[in-house]
């Protein structure tokens, strides 16, 4: 949305600052041309003045009768001055400069230009220059001219010319004394500066509301094509978003039913079966994780094209994450009778930065790709790494090689595209949504490298993925902190036989946990989605123990439990042992306990064994650690014993299904049922966070992150437990969470969904 602001604000800036250049260009262009029109004019007036003189001149002057307009000149000698005609007419001569000064009058009165001769020793008074031509006869260059705008003259502003008049042969009639190409002095034009000025203030303003409307409607353009790039933009990512449910949608609809025969067989082992059977049982499950990974291929491909996957920068091992990824294939080239071999130079650094998983995942595609297209020979990967220019980077060159049907140098660009494969007939020998090369070039471009492939038909292939990443790291490799921690798996409690339980959870992943767990235990069980369902069965039928979660839409725990304690005393019932189910977000949520009101604490994720301590104390009425009376300090309650969550380990691992495992007390066919039931919900409650998040209802983002940090901590998925955590605590303090939090519980969420996949199909 920022984005989506700061563009088109640019832009009005350019477009405004464009148009202000050219707008003050053309003003100053019509300041010049109007003083160029001025200067025009000047010159034709002195030009029309010469021309005129070197006539007069030639024909040593002109005769005209006497009368008011053309007295005899005083100036010269009295001889000159007139001539009486033949028919007795007196005619006065007009020299060159008396007719100067009658045209100069006839101009002033008609068009209101002003010329005159002067100079600095006038032969008439009347003749002497004013400041302004004293100052341009005094600076005036040989053979140059002065031109500009004089105001505050009378009458107005004024243009004003003065250029020399250079003494002619003619003029030695009237100025005897005078030298040939001398400068006598000069004729000054004044030309009225107000039409003009007016003319260019008129040009000016239409030139404003000209370049003013060219501003307005470039502005309505800009805003015009913004608004039409967000619609699209915005249609854009609805489709966008409508392809991603679809697919989710057919992702559940897939993984569901695939997931539910996973768990069945899973159960069906435990069973004393045939061999036959057994083998039977394996074969569905394989194949039923094998349809998995390519609903989680066309999940990633998704992502991809919508550019909502991004790689995670954390430090990791690669010879370990070689080593987790060959391990597989290694056993699957093996039972084909291949030549399997790894090699890891040297020179690879210890540990490195960087996405471990999905290094790890493009590894895996190649190498499932050479084992599966290779029928005889060997497949062997080596990891060697080259410096860079930056000490701190290297780059790690991965190649997988084998000795199979290799591909033709026109097909070797086509694998890389979506849903294709070399060989697309019916008659195929290899199965594959051709989508695994795909996916493992996106990854491989977005860590600073490539795919390349070598070799023809007949002799194999050669993958080279090199990937830029930071030398070294923090902490302790993430993926091989995995599993360092794993206890007993624990069985069914008898003790708990007949027990009459009501769970309380908004989460299905918790209530199908407990549920699954509490009926093997032999205990009847009664789920509550929500307070108002808890309370209507409550009253409908005794109960011996409440298993309640604190956090829940519409009515909470805290107020769950004092309605259950007033509705004991309405219905004549002895006191029902609570047990609190939550993950303590914030110091202040220990306030929300019901103080005296409840038998104990148990923090998620759920240990099995713990869970059954705390059912036997609570339904044999021991003490148990509980929040203080009310009136009394309140500390913080104690979770009971073994009960607290897992740590995330050193390098916060992405996901540790053993430890998952071993407080399930080691429930595989549980372990995949929670998963399918998280990896349907997990995305639904993203997406109401960040909706909720829009539209500031932060109590609602909160409590959508407490049901995803509880649903993952139970999976064993820490990253996304603490991720979903801070986003909590922020919504539980009212502070919005920013944008890259909001990114990074995407990127989690699907690196986690993923890994679960993954976990689930193997």
């Amino acid at each position: 949305m920022k984005r989506m602001i700061v563009i088109p604000v640019l832009l009005g800036l350019l477009w405004t600052g464009l148009l202000l250049v050219l707008f003050l260009w053309n003003v100053a262009g019509e300041r010049r041309h109007i003083q160029e029109l001025a200067e025009y004019q000047a010159r034709a007036f002195f030009q029309q003045i010469l021309a005129t003189r070197a006539w007069n001149a030639a024909h040593g002057g002109v005769f005209v009768p006497v009368g008011a307009g053309a007295a005899p000149n005083p100036h010269l000698p009295l001889a000159e001055r007139v001539l009486t005609a033949a028919n007795g007419e007196t005619l006065a001569r007009i020299n060159p400069a008396y007719m100067t000064r009658q045209i100069a009058d006839i101009a002033a009165q008609s068009a209101g230009v002003h010329f005159r001769i002067t100079s600095l020793a006038p032969v008439r008074p009347e003749n002497a220059p004013d400041a302004w031509e004293r100052e341009a006869l005094t600076g005036l260059p040989p053979g140059g001219d002065r031109f500009e705008l004089v105001p505050g003259r009378p009458g107005g502003d004024q243009f004003r010319f003065l250029a020399p008049l250079v003494a002619e042969e003619s003029c030695r009639g009237c100025h005897p004394g005078l030298a040939i190409g001398s400068v006598r002095g000069g004729i000054s034009v004044s030309v009225p500066a107000g039409p003009l000025l007016a003319s260019r203030e008129r040009n000016q303003r239409t030139l404003a509301a000209t370049y003013g409307i060219i501003w307005v409607v470039g502005l309505l353009g800009l805003g015009g094509s913004t608004f039409e790039i967000s619609r699209r933009r915005e249609k854009a990512e609805a489709l966008s978003r409508m392809k991603s449910r679809f697919l989710a949608n057919m992702s559940h609809d897939m993984r569901t039913p695939l997931t539910g025969i996973i768990g069945l067989s899973e159960r069906l082992l435990r069973e004393d079966l045939s061999p036959r059977a057994e083998r039977y049982a394996r074969l569905v499950i394989h194949s039923a994780g094998s349809l998995l990974e390519i609903v989680g291929d066309i999940l990633d491909v998704s992502r991809l094209d919508s550019g909502r996957l991004e790689l995670e920068a954390r430090p990791f091992s690669p010879r370990r994450a070689v080593e987790q990824a060959t391990g597989i294939f290694a056993f699957t080239a093996r039972d084909k009778g291949l030549d399997f071999s790894v090699r890891v130079a040297p020179q690879v650094p210890q540990n490195l930065t960087g996405d471990a998983f999905r290094y790890r995942q493009v590894l895996a595609n190649l190498l499932g790709n050479a084992v599966k297209f290779t029928e005889r020979g060997a497949v062997r990967l080596d990891v060697d790494a080259q410096p860079t220019a930056d000490p701190r980077q290297v780059r790690l060159r991965t190649v997988v090689s084998d000795t199979g049907v290799g591909i033709a140098p026109q097909n070797q660009g086509r694998i890389f595209e979506c849903f294709s494969q070399v060989d697309d007939s019916l008659a195929r020998r290899h199965a594959g949504s051709g989508l695994g090369l795909s996916i493992a070039r996106e990854l491989a471009r977005m860590m600073g490298g490539d795919i390349a492939v070598d070799r023809a038909p007949g002799r194999g292939s050669a993958f080279t993925v090199p990937a830029r990443l930071a030398v070294g790291g923090q902490g302790a490799p993430a993926e091989e902190t995995a599993g360092r921690t794993q206890g007993p798996p624990g069985g069914p409690d008898p003790a708990l036989a007949g027990l009459r339980v009501l769970v309380v959870d908004d989460h299905n992943v918790n209530r199908i946990l407990l549920n699954d767990i509490l009926r093997e235990d032999g205990a009847e069980v009664r789920l509550a989605a929500g307070g108002a369902e808890a309370l209507s069965v409550f009253a409908a039928t005794p109960c011996d123990l409440v298993l309640l979660d604190l956090q829940m839409p519409g009515l909470d725990g805290a107020q769950v439990v004092r309605r259950l304690r007033g509705m004991e005393t309405e219905l004549g019932r002895g006191r029902t042992p609570i047990l609190i189910l939550t993950a303590f977000a914030l110091p202040g949520d220990q306030d929300l306990l019901p103080a005296g009101e409840i038998e104990g604490v148990l923090a998620k994720p759920i240990d099995v064994a713990a869970l059954h301590r705390a059912m036997r104390a609570a339904a044999g009425a021991r003490p148990l650690a509980v929040p203080a009376a009310v009136g009394d300090p309140p500390p913080p309650p104690a979770p009971i014993a073994d009960a607290a969550p897992p740590g995330p380990g050193p390098g916060g691992e992405l996901l540790a299904p053993d430890e998952a495992l071993r407080l399930l007390g080691g429930r595989r066919d549980l372990y995949r049922l929670l998963a399918s039931d998280f990896l349907d919900s997990a995305p639904e409650l993203a997406a109401a966070f960040e909706e909720a998040t829009r539209r500031g209802d932060l109590a609602e983002a909160g409590r959508a992150m407490h049901t995803l940090k509880s649903g993952a901590a139970s999976l064993g998925a820490a990253g996304l437990r603490d991720t979903a955590a801070r986003l909590e605590r922020l919504a539980r303090t009212g502070e919005a969470p920013p944008e890259a939090d909001t990114r990074a519980l995407r990127d989690m969420l699907d690196r986690t969904n993923q890994a679960l996949r993954r976990a689930v199909a193997a």
